[in-house]
């Protein structure tokens, strides 16, 4: 169960956003609750550092706190929720590049201060917010229910299908390794012998420097010594894996 975390210093507003969210959560029968709805943005902070899951968090910018603002309160949040999905209901949009000064990734912003009145305005962007994260994490399952290959590439940790992959290329003596996808390529550090091991069979090493996805090769040249794959990019095969490698493939395709 999801929980929906909000922090609002304005008692009749925070009641407002409470209703919105229970009554979202009741029509659409999501999987959530409303955990905590406090003006008091310690009481956040504690709650979720005693129940670190993922969650949906709304805050208010301005929280009239000496201590934490709703800029503060959401980057106090990311060291125990990272992926979470915070929003910040506020009257002033033209704040939002503080988010980025704070490095927070935000989900939305919400105006207070609308034409078409402040309930109307807070009930159409949370119920906007909520249904953005249950698709969000639809497409993160389906993603999930494919088999990846996980890169740690620049502090960053990245899940890639292995239907989108076309092959690994490195250097001689290199431990850098270009992963070429269908969309792009990506570099990171790692050895190609551990790489061969850990992947389904169809990823055959051809070369030293290569290890291919046998479902995206389009032709092998055997005089040239080289595969192409689907997309057009090509992927040398040592001589003495020539036979080897078109065997592979033809028996792969069989």
């Amino acid at each position: 169960m999801l929980p929906i975390y909000i922090c609002e210093d304005e008692k009749e507003i925070l009641e407002l956003e409470a209703d919105i969210v229970k009554q979202h959560i009741m029509i659409h029968n999501y999987d959530m609750q409303l955990a905590l709805a406090t003006s008091n943005p310690e009481e956040i902070v504690s709650a979720v550092k005693k129940h670190p899951v993922r969650g949906i968090y709304f805050f208010d910018v301005d929280l009239k706190n000496k201590q934490m603002d709703g800029f503060l309160l959401g980057k106090e949040i990311r060291k125990y929720d990272t992926y979470g999905f915070i929003s910040y209901v506020t009257s002033f949009r033209e704040l939002a590049y503080k988010t980025f000064e704070h490095h927070i990734e935000v989900l939305d912003y919400i105006v207070k201060d609308s034409p078409d009145g402040i309930e109307s305005e807070l009930t159409k962007g949370i119920g906007c917010c909520i249904d953005t994260v249950v698709s969000r994490m639809e497409a993160e399952r389906t993603v999930s229910e494919r088999a990846c290959f996980t890169l740690h590439s620049h502090d960053c940790v990245r899940h890639i299908p292995l239907d989108e992959i076309l092959f690994f290329e490195t250097t001689s003596g290199s431990h850098k390794i270009t992963l070429h996808t269908i969309f792009g390529h990506l570099d990171f550090i790692g050895q190609m012998r551990e790489l061969t091991q850990s992947l389904p069979e169809y990823f055959f090493r051809c070369h030293r420097g290569y290890l291919v996805n046998l479902n995206q090769v389009k032709e092998v040249n055997r005089r040239g010594c080289y595969i192409v794959m689907k997309n057009g990019e090509s992927c040398l095969v040592s001589r003495n894996l020539r036979t080897e490698t078109v065997k592979r493939l033809e028996n792969h395709i069989l």
